[in-house]
Parts: structure tokens; C-alpha cells; sequence
């Protein structure tokens, strides 16, 4: 099995942040992602290939349109000559910024690889709702995703859905998610508050819709959600507050 990457950068400012990203990424999941195709969408690294003589590394600039998610479907259309049996894992730089891999997190993230490895697209599940109504009610979290190669295509017109259908709803809060849900997702935003950068706020919502709703298009048989069941979620949620680890 062969693995590669697409990184959306936003706060590294280097190729030898680019690197130590990759590097610690690799020792945590314990893969090898020898092809990594890094899109820039703060527009600081140099554009082009990288002399790095652990893995193939190119950067272009990316629009930030639609922040990773528009990273995201760019290095999805940019990927097509990778070989098909390939596993593509998806992440933006958040990694190492404000969330990181603890034996808490690790067998959820090695039972994803095992997934896609398997030929199904591995997603993270986050719990924002814990004791609400609806109980247990699980999202789609954009940390991480994985995608056999042979379902980028599939993925690609997932995401482009997913902002089409932000864009047509013209990224209101009220209309894209119900009284309820708005809730919700304020209260848990105001328990975290330290966790965005000021000049992200405002497009704070649309953001979490479309992680929410990026794998809406895809047949759920393709789908493989981690932690796969409500115990697991609860088990997790214990172990990375024991760890103290960052998400």
C-alpha cells in the first residue's frame, strides 16, 4: 500500500515547517506518505517541487475560497496521475496547532487507515452535542479524511456539492442550520473560544456546515465513520481529557 497527501497550509511558513509537519504526522499515524501535494493558501512558500529525499513534495498556491475544503478539492483535481491503488489522506495544518495524536486518538486514526485500505472513505466523527437532544448527535470533523484514490473523484463532487450548497444559501447562519443546531454549536463555540484565529470568526459557521455536510454526496456503503459507535465516542472523549490532548 502506497500513500499520499494533501496538505492545506495556512500558518506554515516554510518548506522546513512543511517537513516537520509531514515527519511528525508520519510517526504518529506510522505511515509513509511518499507523495505529498501541498496546497498554499496563505501564499508565503515558494511554489514548485521540493528536493526532499524522504518523499516527493510540490506546493501551489491555493485560492482559499472555501478555506480546506476548497484546498482540498484543488489537490483533488491536481492528483489524478497518482496511482489509483494509492490512499490519500486529506488534513490541513491544524495538525500540531491545536490538535494532536495521543494513544487516545491513535487506534481511531489506525482503524480509519485500515478502513481506506480496504477501499472505504474513513472520516472523523465528532460528538458537539453530548447529552443533547438529538442524544449522541455525531458530525463530520475536517481534521482528518481518507480517500482511497479510486474515490477522489467521488469525494471531489462531494465537497463541490457541499459548497454549492453553502454558497446558494449565501453562508447565512439561520438558514444553514436550524434554531436548535445554531444552539448548540454556539454554546460549544463559547466553551472554546480561545481555539480560532480572530480573523476567522466570521466565516466560523460556514465552515463547520460544510465539514458537516462535505460527504453528503457519497454512498454511505463508501463511508467508513470513526469512532463507529456511541461507546467508542464516549471512550475517546474520556481518554483525550486523561491525555490532555489537544483538538
Amino acid at each position: 500500500m502506497t500513500y499520499g497527501l494533501v496538505l492545506v497550509s495556512y500558518y506554515l511558513r516554510s518548506v522546513a515547517a512543511v517537513r516537520e509537519l509531514l515527519d511528525a504526522f508520519d510517526a504518529d499515524v506510522e505511515r509513509h506518505h511518499g507523495q505529498v501535494l501541498v496546497i498554499d493558501n496563505a501564499g508565503v512558500l515558494p511554489v514548485g517541487a521540493v528536493v526532499d529525499d524522504r518523499r516527493k513534495i510540490f506546493v501551489v498556491r491555493g485560492s482559499n475560497q472555501w478555506w480546506e475544503f476548497s484546498g482540498w478539492l484543488e489537490g483533488l483535481g491536481l492528483v489524478k496521475d497518482w496511482p489509483s491503488s494509492m490512499v490519500l489522506t486529506l488534513l490541513n495544518d491544524s495538525y500540531a496547532r491545536n490538535w494532536t495524536i495521543t494513544s487516545a486518538s491513535r487506534p481511531i486514526i489506525f482503524s480509519m487507515y485500515d478502513a481506506a485500505e480496504k477501499g472505504r472513505i474513513a472520516c472523523w466523527l465528532d460528538n458537539f452535542s453530548l447529552f443533547r437532544r438529538p442524544v449522541f448527535s455525531r458530525r463530520l470533523n475536517s481534521r482528518l479524511l481518507l480517500v482511497p484514490a479510486q474515490w477522489r473523484d467521488i469525494v471531489a463532487q462531494s465537497l463541490t456539492d457541499a459548497i454549492h450548497h453553502c454558497s446558494s444559501r449565501h453562508g447565512e447562519p439561520t438558514v444553514l442550520f436550524t434554531a436548535a443546531e445554531l444552539s448548540r454549536l454556539r454554546a460549544w463555540m463559547s466553551s472554546q473560544a480561545n481555539r480560532w484565529d480572530p480573523k476567522t470568526l466570521p466565516s466560523r459557521l460556514q465552515r463547520i456546515f460544510l465539514e458537516h455536510h462535505m460527504l453528503d454526496s457519497v454512498p454511505q456503503e463508501l463511508v467508513a465513520a470513526e469512532p463507529a459507535t456511541y461507546v467508542g465516542t464516549l471512550v475517546y472523549a474520556i481518554g483525550r481529557r486523561l491525555l490532555s490532548e489537544r483538538r
